[in-house]
C-alpha cells in the first residue's frame, strides 16, 4: 500500500473537522434561528467549493 502523504491527512483532518462542526451547529440551532441558517449556508456553499 502506498504511503498517503501528510498534506492529504490534513487535509482530510480539515473537512471532518468542519462535518462535525456542521452537525454540532444543527443540533445546537433551532431550524427557526437566523444564525443556524447564516453557518450551515456558509458551511454548505464552502463544502460545495471544495467538491
Amino acid at each position: 500500500m502506498p504511503q498517503m502523504s501528510p498534506m492529504f491527512w490534513s487535509v482530510l483532518y480539515i473537512i471532518f473537522i468542519m462535518i462535525l462542526i456542521m452537525i454540532t451547529m444543527k443540533l445546537y440551532f433551532t431550524k427557526n434561528s437566523l444564525p443556524y441558517y447564516k453557518t450551515f449556508y456558509f458551511f454548505d456553499s464552502s463544502l460545495k467549493w471544495m467538491w
